[in-house]
C-alpha cells in the first residue's frame, strides 16, 4: 500500500484524491465541490469522474459514496 493508498487531510477535513497527468493529486478538502476546485488548482486537466472520497477503509469514486 503507497501513501497514495491512505488518507492524508489534515484533522478536520475529509481525504480526497483526484489522478492527474502524472499520479494521483491528494486533497484535503470540507466537500466534493471544494476537492475538485482544489484539483483544478493542481492541474487545469482534473476530471470530476477521476475525483475519489476516502470511506474509511480505501477510495472510493464520490459518484459511489
Amino acid at each position: 500500500m503507497g501513501a497514495h493508498d491512505k488518507p492524508m487531510a489534515a484533522k478536520g477535513l475529509i481525504s480526497y484524491r483526484c489522478r492527474g497527468m502524472w499520479g494521483w493529486i491528494m486533497i484535503g478538502a470540507t466537500d466534493d465541490a471544494g476537492a475538485f476546485m482544489e484539483a483544478l488548482r493542481s492541474t487545469p486537466n482534473a476530471k470530476r469522474e477521476t475525483l475519489e472520497i476516502w470511506n474509511g477503509k480505501q477510495y472510493v469514486s464520490v459518484a459511489q459514496s
